[in-house]
């Protein structure tokens, strides 16, 4: 795929975000594939962790840093690699600008088995020649939240 047309729609911006966060065992996601896809002021809202008051508000370095550090003190992480791949995906657009809400399952590389599911909110704009991540935050489904139904594929039932 030529370069510019890889960033010419939103469904291939998705599917590129998808594959960068994936990386086979005692590999690394594609970090370089993956700040290609943001604005140089986007921000990354990871998961609100347990028992924080508020969820942490990242620009993509840091972020990427701080994903670095958490890939390489998780043995398991590391050794097995990890494959996000998307269930569910609805759009809202108005103009040039975009929400995505996009349900996902995580597992291991070498393994078939969800390790969890979750929900990415993407907010995307168009400039004149392309695409853009203005911001990601997720959820992970927990039994304080279930996963809205609007959101599960048929096989996560």
């Amino acid at each position: 795929m030529p370069e510019d047309a890889k960033f010419s729609t939103v469904d291939n911006i998705i599917e590129i975000l998808y594959r960068a966060v994936s990386f086979p065992p005692n590999g690394s996601p594609d970090w370089d594939t993956f700040r290609t896809l943001f604005l140089p002021n986007a921000v990354v809202v990871p998961h609100k962790a347990p028992g924080a008051d508020a969820a942490e508000i990242l620009s993509v370095e840091p972020y990427v840093l701080s994903a670095k550090v958490l890939i390489a003190s998780n043995d398991q992480l590391r050794s097995r690699g990890f494959v996000e791949t998307e269930a569910v995906r609805v759009v809202e657009q108005y103009a040039d600008i975009v929400q995505v809400m996009s349900s996902y399952q995580g597992r291991y590389a070498d393994d078939e088995h969800v390790l969890g599911y979750g929900v990415n909110s993407i907010q995307l704009m168009r400039d004149h020649t392309r695409w853009w991540i203005v911001s990601i935050m997720w959820a992970v489904e927990s039994d304080g939240y279930p996963m809205h139904e609007k959101y599960i594929k048929p096989t996560h039932i």
